[in-house]
């Protein structure tokens, strides 16, 4: 009886903490503290493709418009660049790109100041998924403790740091899943369709696969959900009066937020067109393979197209067996995993990686493991828990299976488990956290398995806090991972690192 008064007395303290205010600020001005010192002293090109993000950049700022856009003449270094679909960060980025030119032509200036952008880009994010799993019905306290865990993957600060589109894709991600299950939610339980609020919800959808053309699968699939909800509402519960709808949709084009919303939309549609409807129109997909664009010669200029046709030209892949194949799924599991937890150095470095630090790993391998297991265990339950966490498996799932066949065909062709990264994910991890708490919160419904509950949590923070963020590149890193004007800096963190980190 004591011990259990004791654990009630520590699991209420630990509650409050991780609902207070104060816990969620100093955690994300940690994270904040973490990504700015990236992106102040991480040498230039970093790992996601920064090379490739600040040159597309720059060919926008030579545009006034992004349909304007030419392809560089030569090697195809920035891929099949006028029908890329992932369009949209860079000619946004191109715009302060300009006035810093303005300023300076200090490349190491303009890089910093637009990672701080990108910095800024995630931590929005962070606050809009705040507010998701709130409106999800999640305490402040369970909220608090999922953002935590993915704020201090090593993977987070380290990819806000830096210049890639994946911070953008990040915030607009969690906005486009907002306004869904607002969306969802007012149809399902209002039985109406808000002008205003689908408008906003379709525009973040096409906007979204403007800055990522991986999102194209999710969008679709929560398109599909949609309709598939209004059209039981319709056909079979007959609860939606379309005459009432139709009414409330003249009224909404009153009022100057339905005459945005829509504005808003067709812009976002047009722009969705032009990119993505005209390459369907001259290519017949989409998302054209470079060499259907541009020729196989001129393709070899990008690096990840002349990387697999090398492995590919060794024959690696005629040799692959039965058992290699059916392997693939948990190959490609454990690399998502490892990839969230390591780091990598520089192009100039040649992109060397430094091993996961254990505390955190071991934390990202037991929620990894644990957490699927709950999940596909739970399902049928989850199924049942209302349309928010059925759009949630929707879409997640539309993004997971799709990114997996892209990734399955990649080894097929190579023999090599190519670009899998754990960044690929990372927008949909707070909506993970939230369906693996609805998977397991049935089994919380005890004083005494609540603070068995609250307990664990804490020693998972606490694992992910010890070693975690930016704990594997510093500590993995040397002084070519920094620009000269920052090694000295480096070193004094990194020896002060570890110091009090174990690795």
């Amino acid at each position: 009886m004591q011990n259990m008064k004791s654990l009630k007395t520590w699991s209420d303290k630990l509650y409050l903490i991780l609902a207070s205010r104060w816990f969620w600020r100093i955690t994300l001005g940690l994270f904040i503290v973490q990504a700015l010192y990236i992106a102040l002293v991480g040498r230039f090109a970093m790992a996601f493709d920064e090379q490739f993000h600040f040159a597309a950049i720059q060919q926008y700022a030579l545009v006034l418009f992004p349909w304007s856009v030419t392809q560089p003449p030569g090697p195809a270094e920035l891929s099949a660049f006028t029908t890329d679909g992932s369009y949209l960060y860079h000619y946004l980025m191109s715009w302060p790109y300009r006035l810093l030119e303005l300023v300076t032509t200090s490349q190491t200036v303009q890089v910093i100041i637009l990672r701080i952008l990108d910095v800024a880009f995630v931590v929005g994010g962070f606050y809009v998924y705040r507010r998701l799993l709130r409106e999800l019905g999640l305490s402040r306290a369970v909220t608090h403790a999922i953002l935590a865990v993915v704020l201090f993957m090593p993977m987070t600060p380290w990819l806000a740091g830096q210049l890639t589109y994946d911070t953008l894709f990040f915030a607009l991600v969690g906005l486009s899943m907002l306004s869904l299950v607002r969306l969802v939610r007012a149809i399902y339980e209002t039985n109406t369709l808000p002008l205003t609020l689908a408008a906003w919800s379709l525009s973040l959808l096409l906007l979204t696969s403007q800055v990522k053309y991986a999102f194209l699968p999710a969008a679709f699939a929560a398109g599909v959900y949609v309709l598939g909800l209004l059209v039981w509402k319709t056909y079979v519960r007959h609860t939606i009066p379309w005459g009432r709808v139709w009414h409330t949709w003249k009224n909404s084009m009153r009022t100057g937020a339905g005459i945005m919303a829509v504005g808003v939309l067709l812009l976002s549609g047009v722009l969705f067109l032009q990119r993505y409807g005209m390459n369907m129109v001259r290519y017949g997909s989409p998302v054209p393979e470079c060499k259907v664009v541009l020729g196989h010669e001129r393709c070899l200029g990008f690096g990840p197209y002349a990387r697999d046709n090398r492995m590919h030209s060794e024959g690696w892949y005629e040799d692959l067996t039965t058992a290699q194949k059916f392997g693939y799924p948990v190959t490609w599991y454990k690399k998502m995993i490892t990839e969230s937890y390591f780091a990598v150095g520089p192009l100039e470095a040649k992109y060397p990686t430094a091993n996961p630090l254990p505390v955190p790993y071991m934390v990202g391998v037991v929620l990894a493991v644990g957490g699927l297991l709950a999940l596909v265990l739970r399902l049928p339950y989850l199924l049942r828990s209302g349309v928010e966490a059925q759009l949630a498996l929707v879409v997640i799932g539309g993004y997971v299976l799709a990114l997996f066949a892209i990734n399955l065909k990649a080894y097929l062709y190579t023999a090599v488990p190519v670009s899998i990264h754990g960044r690929y994910v990372l927008p949909f991890l707070p909506l993970l956290g939230y369906l693996l708490y609805v998977a397991l919160r049935p089994y919380m419904a005890t004083a005494r398995s609540r603070s068995v509950a609250i307990v664990l949590t804490s020693l998972i923070l606490l694992g992910s806090f010890y070693g975690g963020g930016i704990g594997a590149f510093v500590i993995g890193s040397d002084d070519q991972w920094y620009w000269p004007q920052a090694v000295h800096t480096s070193q004094i963190v990194r020896s002060i690192s570890e110091t009090i980190v174990p690795h």
